[in-house]
């Protein structure tokens, strides 16, 4: 049985049309939109309307799967976009396929009471300026766009590092230079020294205002991600990248990460930090540690505490120190031990106290000095003991009093 022509997709030759989209809400959700062809339909939408227009599929490109939500999504096309395309039912033209759009330079704003037209009355943006994206033309088009204008503004510089603080009652001071505040700054935008040259950047740019450049202007290649809230992504020719984040940033790690750094690392935390780690916590630290506090420092160890200082140890406490132990103390010397009060020192023992000297011991009291127990109190030497008074001295008791020795002599 012959088949006729009519039936046969493609025999009757090929019948391109060119139009423009008038709607793209396809009910089916897979990307058709509603195109007025030139030549095929009337620009009276009074006799055709836009939802009497035939739906057109839009052809994907062959790196595009395009079944099971696999590849891009069909959507892009918007409303006033011009297309062209093949009729797949021949000058049945009921079966539209759009192979593509195109630029050009729009003439007239849209009237959306006419075919032909954006309905909405949106698009074009700017009739008599061409289609491309002002950051695929580059140059001084590139600089003059808001999110340019905004980037360069929001640019930041003098951003404040950590220092190190003097600690003048402890160590010697070293040079100012040492202690003065370090800074760094975002680093400038490519587009104020060498903005994009047409056409060598590649730009996809949404109608909220996403944009996604690659840039392959020799001495200016850039991997550029804009979201429309204002958070960016750059990479630049040298290959540093710069982020900055508008929000709140968040970032999950479900199993390990490693992170090295071969030069140097400043972060400046304009708020609080908190840090915590359920498993043991190692730092190590190859050269000196600079720690300032300008709050107060609280520190809790429900273990146990130690500490090795192979060098010397200072403190300086500026105002009182109190020390509480609940058990036991030791303290090891291995040399001299001098202390100094610039006031009263009070000690209380409650139980037993015990000193052992393996050299002489001289006590020495300014003004009186008075010994008081509520028992005996006994005074032994190995040796000869002398007791004696610059004026005078005075022994005696309420009860017997025994002065005990081979010779005693009163008044020598």
């Amino acid at each position: 049985m012959p088949i006729r022509d009519t039936e046969w997709m493609g025999i009757n030759g090929f019948t391109w049309f060119v139009g423009i989209v008038e709607s793209r809400f396809d009910p089916l959700k897979i990307g058709r939109v509603q195109v007025r062809c030139f030549g095929w339909h009337t620009q009276d939408k009074a006799k055709l309307p836009t939802n009497a227009l035939p739906w057109a599929q839009v052809l994907m490109p062959a790196v595009s799967a395009s079944i099971s939500g696999i590849g891009n999504s069909p959507t892009g096309l918007t409303e006033g976009s011009w297309v062209v395309g093949f009729f797949m039912d021949g000058r049945r033209a009921q079966t539209p396929m759009i192979l593509g759009s195109f630029h050009g330079v729009p003439g007239d704003d849209a009237l959306s009471n006419q075919g032909f037209n954006d309905p909405f009355g949106v698009y074009p943006l700017d009739s008599g300026q061409p289609d491309t994206s002002p950051f695929a033309a580059g140059g001084d088009a590139y600089n003059d766009t808001q999110i340019t204008k905004e980037r360069i503004d929001n640019r930041l510089t003098n951003i404040p590092a950590a220092r190190i603080n003097k600690t003048t009652s402890v160590s010697y001071d070293q040079d100012d230079s040492v202690y003065e505040i370090p800074t760094w700054d975002q680093p400038e935008l490519h587009s104020v020294t060498k903005p994009p040259l047409y056409p060598f950047n590649h730009v996809r740019t949404t109608e909220s205002g996403h944009t996604f450049e690659i840039d392959d202007t020799d001495g200016a290649r850039r991997i550029h991600e804009y979201h429309a809230s204002g958070t960016n992504r750059e990479i630049m020719d040298d290959g540093t990248r710069v982020t900055r984040i508008v929000g709140d940033d968040y970032e999950i790690c479900l199993r390990d990460k490693n992170v090295v750094i071969y030069g140097s690392c400043n972060v400046t935390i304009a708020g609080d930090a908190r840090i915590r780690v359920d498993g043991d916590m190692v730092q190590e630290v190859l050269g000196n540690y600079n720690l300032s506090v300008k709050g107060d420092m609280k520190v809790k160890i429900e273990g146990n505490q130690e500490t090795e200082v192979l060098g010397s140890s200072v403190t300086q406490i500026n105002t009182n120190d109190y020390r509480s132990v609940g058990a036991d103390r030791f303290r090891g010397v291995g040399g001299a031990v001098t202390e100094s009060y610039g006031s009263t020192h009070d000690y209380t023992a409650l139980g037993n106290t015990t000193k052992i000297i393996n050299g002489t011991m001289f006590v020495m009291s300014t003004g009186k000095m008075t010994q008081v127990s509520a028992d005996n109190i006994d005074i032994g030497s190995g040796g000869a003991a002398s007791i004696a008074g610059k004026t005078s001295f005075t022994a005696g008791s309420p009860g017997p009093t025994t002065i005990k020795g081979s010779r005693v002599d009163l008044n020598p």
